[in-house]
């Protein structure tokens, strides 16, 4: 009969929504925080490696300790959502390029670097004067606002050290 044919799963995800950055004109909201020394200057729409559309990172003195240096609040009238759930799941993708400019970076590569959100950490490391492309799936561990943090730490980039990034797409799903 019929109830031989309907389904009995657990709950439905849903698409809560995407956010996509667009450096043309500005660093889209992605602001400078936490400098230990000095500044982070944003240059928007930048050219490397070929391609333009980048964000440029450029610390204007060395750092102490590199934590949280770029961040992202993502606003509900960007994504559609207010604050992140416990076990909502997200995607983050994103090219970043770091510039090997006479050790700037204060170690050999591969040069680490960490994206936090929703509780959840994520380490990547990085080879310099290559687009490296990074794809994350991660739960989230808590209750929290949509705040992505974007850093170096152990890493202590010196004055004029270079970073770079663009097509960073966050896509976020729940229940």
């Amino acid at each position: 009969g019929l109830g031989n044919s309907l389904g009995t799963g657990g709950p439905v995800e849903v698409l809560k929504g995407v956010y996509t950055s667009d450096f043309t004109s500005d660093a889209d909201g992605w602001i400078a925080t936490s400098i230990d020394e000095g500044d982070l200057n944003l240059a928007a729409n930048q050219t490397i490696d070929g391609t333009g559309g980048w964000l440029k990172g450029t610390f204007t003195e060395t750092q102490t300790s590199g934590f949280i240096l770029l961040r992202k609040n993502l606003t509900s009238s960007e994504t559609g959502w207010d604050d992140i759930s416990i076990n909502d799941w997200y995607t983050i993708t994103y090219k970043i390029y770091i510039v090997d400019d006479s050790n700037k970076w204060g170690s050999s590569p591969p040069i680490t670097h960490k994206i936090s959100h929703g509780g959840v950490l994520h380490n990547t490391d990085v080879a310099y004067d290559t687009t490296t492309s990074v794809s994350i799936t991660k739960t989230t561990a808590l209750n929290t606002s949509s705040i992505i943090d974007f850093d170096f730490a152990p890493e202590k980039p010196a004055a004029d050290a270079v970073f770079y990034i663009k097509d960073f797409v966050y896509t976020r799903y729940g229940i």
